[in-house]
């Protein structure tokens, strides 16, 4: 039994090659560590992907290098939107001077003219009574604004006459629009003249509107 090794022995043999396996694994971490990634590559997702993107093209280019491209697209639309435009159109002429006693001149006597026909004209039975109550009606909604007060109404064969005041002439030249623009059941061209009463002249201001060229129908 002298040949056989002594279990005092082999514990002792073990030990150190335990021990030298425990060395060997942690000399291999420290020596196998991972190594330190370049600048570049600990870069964050969101620097990488805004540092390489890919243009309207499909390429692949720097951020930079696409902004330069589409600053010259946006430079080279604007010039030829420059180049289509034509050159501001010049300045119309003014118009002639048109003088403004011969022009209300002119008026008036149309306006004249217009209630002297009507008052040549003779009264026909089958229009006149219909036409006058239609008339009177339509322009009585108008009464009370601004004082408006209807006075007469006169129709005859083709036109009527209204004769209208106010209280003032102010007041005529506030509300006068609306017996020009009022719908009316009688279809007929409409006119009136607002002369400006003398100087210190005071009281109820009248005049007459003139309705000419009425279209008659069921007769």
């Amino acid at each position: 039994m002298s040949g056989a090794p002594r279990p005092r022995a082999l514990s002792a043999t073990l030990l150190p090659v335990i021990a030298g396996v425990v060395a060997g694994v942690v000399t291999s971490l420290v020596v196998h560590r991972p190594e330190r990634r370049s600048d570049a590559s600990n870069a964050r997702p969101a620097e990488i992907a805004s540092a390489i993107v890919e243009d309207e093209t499909g390429e692949t280019r720097s951020w930079e290098r696409v902004k330069e491209m589409r600053l010259a697209a946006m430079e080279q639309r604007l010039g030829a939107l420059e180049a289509s435009t034509p050159p501001p159109a010049a300045p119309a002429e003014d118009p002639p001077a048109v003088s403004v006693g011969a022009d209300r001149a002119r008026i008036v006597a149309r306006h004249e003219a217009t209630i002297a026909k009507h008052q040549a004209d003779p009264v026909d039975p089958d229009w006149a009574g219909a036409a006058t109550t239609t008339l009177r009606e339509d322009l009585g909604t108008l009464e009370g604004a601004q004082g408006l007060h209807l006075r007469e109404v006169d129709c005859r064969t083709t036109s009527c006459l209204a004769s209208v005041e106010w209280p003032s002439y102010e007041a005529a030249a506030d509300s006068y629009g609306s017996l020009l623009t009022r719908p009316l059941r009688l279809n007929c061209e409409r006119e009136v003249v607002l002369d400006e009463p003398q100087p210190g002249a005071a009281g109820f201001y009248r005049t007459t509107v003139a309705f000419s060229g009425c279209v008659r129908t069921g007769s």
